[in-house]
């Protein structure tokens, strides 16, 4: 006959009668199967909106997968536990596993707080740092045999811009490529020691994939000590069967390194993250679960000094239950209602502030009839926003906001479509309709182009030749919601975000995808196509195609930072024409559009009461 058990920490089973223990039994673990299925099913609608949507991607989703699952097997051992020991459970196998949920959930938390300080550093580093974008020296493409075939590939011209008063689209001084500095990445500041640790790791917070690598070795690590414990301490047997629920020195081992966690680290990544700017309500998230959890700690070891007959009821382990059910609805439940909700209001609640925009004034910008979902005309925050499109003062407030959101990349989209537009524009002739506008067919055609790289391997192409400021008319750029024009004001020359290095650099066929570069081989230059005629010279041909298949990597690849804001619909229009070798100036006006829109909405309607 077993003997019998031991006075728990999870409870005082000598205080209760059968009775009221099998109350508990049959009370905590229904409370653990309600938990399971609330946290299993939160957790797969968090996963499938993530996949969709960016504000869930930014929480970074797999550290979140990671701490629900062990919030999960937190809850259901923690509800178990005092049921359990009642019928002679081996209450060790419940401390281990309590340890080590604790400690995984402990490290992805501390994971997520890490990569959140490095996108908000690194995104107002992007949106704050001016790049001088020339390298030191001339760059070594293939097939290149000296400097000067080098030189002769990059086809940089020497550029001089004047100020004007408006500063759209205004080229730095661009002297020769041999005459640059080379731009280092831009520095990420932070308050305290973590600033110079993020910015030497830069890479390695870009993504969590190597954050749930290190998180499972150490996860690894843990079990490894666990498991010899087993083998070499006689009191973790299973034969014969060890029933002490007492705590051990083998236990202070992990408890100490919980302890430093919630008292010593958590408290230093509030330090960092306080003050920072939060649209989204992530950094709130992590504030919130490093002091709850924190102090639920402290709870953890004071709560056998509360009277017997309460301890008995409700034991240290249960607290543990209800603390990991509250975090999982602050990091996971509150997202996914919102996310929902956002959804919905913008299925069938935004007829207030968004209708169907008329057909362009360009003619045919949806041939179906159908135009986008844009600003309302009438709106009176579209005024204001197109003043913001056309002041240095304000697109610098817009860029600084589009940075606090995490989508710089809206702004730089903008800006690039249009100084991309301007190139093509000044190198192509383009068909007019007689009216002064531009039709939405048109494509690039007749004309001797004004760059003509070297016949033979195209390597690089760059769009700092513009020399002069431009503002686009709403019927250009196939706006419908004004009549007002407006331009995007930067220096062409700028640090390239997706690769870091600079545009001119960024823009040559060695940096081509593997994807894009299958589809730049499947395309033939020798075949004639509505856009270029058969005697145009081959590298022009080249050129244009990859004016748009680096801009197309750039923005819209599966890699790039742009690609979760655009539809898969969008995507597959201009997939089509460029694998058809028809390149119209207003392929990417739809995604314009696009990213026009939620510039105003995710950005400028989120943060301008703000302001």
């Amino acid at each position: 006959m077993a003997a019998s058990p031991p006075t728990s920490y999870t409870g005082r089973p000598s205080e209760l009668s059968p009775t009221e223990q099998w109350t508990i039994l049959i009370v905590y673990n229904s409370l653990g199967v309600i938990s399971a299925l609330y946290i299993g099913i939160t957790t797969y609608l968090f996963y499938r909106l993530g996949l969709n949507i960016r504000e869930i991607q930014l929480r970074s989703r797999g550290l979140i997968l990671l701490q629900s699952l062990s919030v999960l097997g937190w809850s259901l051992l923690a509800s178990s536990f005092s049921g359990l020991y009642f019928i002679g459970y081996p209450c060790f196998i419940h401390w281990w596993g309590l340890n080590f949920c604790a400690l995984l959930t402990s490290y992805a938390v501390a994971a997520r707080a890490l990569r959140y300080i490095y996108l908000v550093n690194f995104n107002h580093a992007k949106a704050t740092t001016n790049y001088k974008a020339v390298a030191t020296e001339p760059t070594r493409f293939p097939g290149a045999q000296d400097p000067s075939a080098t030189s002769a590939a990059l086809a940089i011209p020497e550029t001089h811009t004047t100020p004007s008063p408006h500063r759209g689209f205004q080229v730095s001084v661009l002297n020769s490529p041999g005459d640059g500095r080379r731009v280092s990445a831009p520095a990420i500041q932070t308050r305290g020691f973590l600033g110079p640790f993020i910015n030497r790791h830069h890479r390695f917070f870009r993504t969590d994939r190597g954050l749930i690598r290190v998180l499972l070795i150490l996860g690894l690590v843990h079990f490894l000590y666990v498991f010899f414990v087993q083998i070499f301490s006689h009191n973790f047997t299973l034969i014969p069967l060890a029933l002490d629920c007492n705590f051990t020195w083998e236990y202070s081992v992990t408890f100490v390194w919980i302890g430093l966690h919630t008292l010593v680290a958590f408290p230093i990544l509030i330090y960092h993250l306080w003050g920072l700017s939060d649209p989204y309500g992530i950094c709130r998230d992590l504030i919130f679960y490093s002091v709850w959890v924190s102090g639920s700690s402290v709870m953890f070891f004071l709560w056998e000094l509360v009277p017997s007959r309460v301890g008995a009821l409700f034991g240290r382990v249960m607290w543990i239950f209800l603390v990991v059910n509250v975090v999982h609805t602050s990091s996971v439940t509150m997202p996914v209602v919102k996310a929902l909700r956002e959804q919905r209001r913008r299925r069938y609640g935004l007829a207030g502030e968004w209708e169907k925009a008329p057909v362009g004034v360009g003619g045919d910008r949806n041939e179906a009839g159908q135009g986008e979902m844009m600003p309302h005309p009438e709106s009176t925050f579209e005024p204001a926003f197109l003043r913001m499109l056309n002041s240095n003062e304000g697109l610098d407030t817009l860029r600084a906001w589009a940075s606090d959101c995490f989508c710089i990349e809206l702004v730089y989209f903008l800006e690039e479509y249009q100084e991309l537009k301007l190139f093509l524009e000044g190198t192509f002739a383009l068909p007019h309709s007689g009216k002064g506008e531009l039709p939405r067919s048109s494509v690039f055609n007749e004309s001797s182009p004004s760059f003509v790289a070297p016949k033979e391997g195209l390597n690089s192409l760059s769009l700092s030749s513009m020399t002069a400021s431009h503002s686009f008319q709403s019927a250009s750029a196939g706006l419908a919601f004004s009549n007002d024009s407006f331009s995007i004001h930067r220096s062409t020359t700028f640090y390239s975000l997706a690769e870091g290095m600079p545009i001119e650099q960024q823009y040559h066929l060695s940096r081509l995808s593997s994807s894009i570069r299958e589809t730049w081989d499947l395309l033939d230059d020798s075949k004639t196509t509505d856009l270029i005629r058969t005697q145009y010279p081959v590298s022009a041909k080249a050129a244009l195609k990859l004016a748009y298949l680096m801009f197309y990597q750039r923005f819209l690849d599966s890699m790039s930072d742009l690609r979760v804001h655009v539809s898969d619909r969008l995507l597959a229009g201009i997939g089509q024409e460029i694998m058809a070798g028809h390149f119209p100036i207003t392929v990417f006006d739809d995604v314009y559009q696009d990213v026009l829109m939620l510039l105003y909405v995710d950005v400028y309607l989120k943060l301008r009461n703000a302001a």
